[in-house]
């Protein structure tokens, strides 16, 4: 390896970590950087009534991972909005009750939400193949443990169910058949189970079926939360799902609670003085750092990003239009597509001949 980086057999590290950062970002699409921003997106006015979307329209779709800070992010945004609710509701209700008795249920109408502005969040996910890294995720936690023999061999939604119940304070709402209602929403937020899917293209049409059984047929906006490095191809599942509806204010956007990026760590090099996995170690921040013991491996962190990429590609082995079908067109930009192969050859140096070939892993 020479001074600047440069090794003679691969890709200069500088320029590696560039690139994984390139595709992560990519893969992670954020559209919503955290929960003020997600605040902001849901209580931007809609339409009073077209006709055609639902009440409750606004939803948050949160697909079941082994990240487990993207359940903190997601269940504490969701204690907070219902708490905030419930003060805003009793402080409402403290200032009817001084007003004339003839005021009196114009006031309380007043007081309460309109039901078109009421949220819907579902938690997603049955058992799949990556399931049981769920469970090993949860008896790692340092506070979720405690529920770990509870929800082995539960399904995924069932797991995030049990943590947003005990650790939250959070209500699910579990009758089929019935459309969401002022009684049943706790503090305009309203939680169903979603617990059938097995892969990411039915995390969005098991979905659609739960919200439809609940009278949420044409949802006005629905936000995606998913593991960082599956962001894009889910919002593009939902897309391909809900592709029958046509309106204009239609948005299906991603929160993915955080982007993870890499950094060089201190020169690290083995007895050949060639690059390895451990050149490479996570970047933390103020604001993300209670996860990063419960983040990938840097081995699987590098794998999951470069699945992915022949996943998205629209081509015959790709999950696209000309490939498999399960999702709509995704543009990969010549810059990814430069990051992904600049990878390639990083994890083909690294790991011998060989290990540059990423297995296609159905997720």
């Amino acid at each position: 390896m020479t001074m600047d980086g440069v090794n003679a057999k691969g890709p200069p590290m500088p320029k590696v970590v560039s690139s994984v950062n390139t595709i992560s970002s990519f893969l992670a699409d954020e559209q919503i950087q955290n929960a003020a921003a997600l605040e902001s997106f849901l209580n931007f006015p809609c339409p009073k009534s077209d006709g055609i979307s639902s009440p409750n329209g606004r939803v948050v779709v949160f697909c079941a991972s082994a990240v487990l800070s993207t359940a903190e992010a997601v269940f504490a945004w969701a204690a907070g909005r219902a708490s905030s609710q419930v003060n805003h509701e009793s402080n409402s209700s403290e200032a009817e009750s001084e007003t004339l008795v003839a005021n009196n249920s114009s006031n309380r109408n007043q007081g309460s939400r309109d039901i078109s502005d009421r949220i819907t969040l579902v938690l997603v996910g049955g058992v799949g193949h990556s399931t049981a890294l769920l469970y090993d995720a949860v008896r790692k936690h340092p506070v979720f443990h405690v529920v770990a023999d509870d929800v082995d061999g539960k399904p995924e939604a069932a797991v995030l169910q049990a943590i947003a119940e005990r650790f939250y304070n959070l209500s699910i709402q579990n009758s089929p058949h019935r459309e969401t209602s002022g009684s049943e929403a706790q503090g305009g937020l309203c939680i169903l189970v979603e617990d059938q899917s097995t892969n990411c293209g039915a995390n969005a049409s098991e979905t659609r079926k739960v919200l439809e059984q609940h009278g949420i047929k044409s949802p006005h906006s629905i936000v995606v939360v998913q593991d960082p490095t599956m962001s894009r191809r889910t919002v593009a599942s939902f897309q391909h799902t809900y592709r029958d509806i046509a309106r204009e204010d239609f948005q299906i956007v991603s929160w993915p609670t955080f982007v993870p990026e890499v950094r060089l760590a201190e020169t690290r090099r083995d007895d050949n003085n060639s690059p390895t996995l451990s050149s490479l170690i996570y970047k933390t921040s103020a604001e993300f750092t209670s996860g990063q013991d419960g983040l990938w491996s840097m081995d699987r962190f590098l794998d999951l990003l470069m699945g992915e990429i022949p996943r998205l590609r629209d081509d015959e082995n790709g999950y696209g239009p000309n490939g498999r079908g399960f999702i709509g067109h995704v543009d990969v930009p010549p810059s990814v597509e430069t990051a992904w192969a600049t990878v390639d050859s990083f994890l083909g140096n690294v790991r011998g001949e060989g290990g540059s070939q990423r297995q296609r892993v159905e997720a």
